[in-house]
């Protein structure tokens, strides 16, 4: 009977394990919506660059653009499934994120804009940091 009652806890403890890792961090994350990704991108800038409020507001303005943008890409890929051209969306990708980039640069001021490409190469590290490089 204890050998029955061992093999359950061993049993239990898998399944609970495996769901748990399966919670927030795992691959069913809902993506945040337009807005709120303007929204958090807005106001990171605006504790980062020590933005006024008008320059955050016109900031989440360009980043809700973006985001919209992004949204319809995103839906528009999902229905591709597979084939996607991988080297076609990155480029795609990096010619939105220089043009986004110009337009948040534009509201900004000389020194904010220093601050702000450092920003932006800081966050490209610390999401691409530990990816390979190809």
């Amino acid at each position: 009977m204890s050998k029955l009652t061992s093999l359950l806890v061993w049993i239990a403890l898998f399944v609970g394990t495996t769901v748990y890792a399966q919670g927030p961090q795992g691959g069913n994350r809902a993506m945040r919506s337009a807005s709120e990704r303007a929204k958090m991108e807005s106001e990171n800038l605006k504790e980062a660059l020590q933005l006024a409020t008008a320059q955050t507001s016109e900031v989440f303005k360009i980043s809700l653009k973006f985001a919209q943008q992004d949204s319809v890409r995103f839906a528009s890929m999902r229905g591709e499934g597979q084939n996607v051209d991988r080297e076609k969306m990155m480029q795609e990708f990096r010619e939105r994120a220089e043009a986004k980039n110009t337009e948040i640069k534009a509201v900004l001021t000389p020194e904010q804009q220093k601050a702000y490409d450092k920003w932006v190469a800081e966050r490209g590290n610390r999401m691409g940091g530990n990816r390979q490089r190809q």
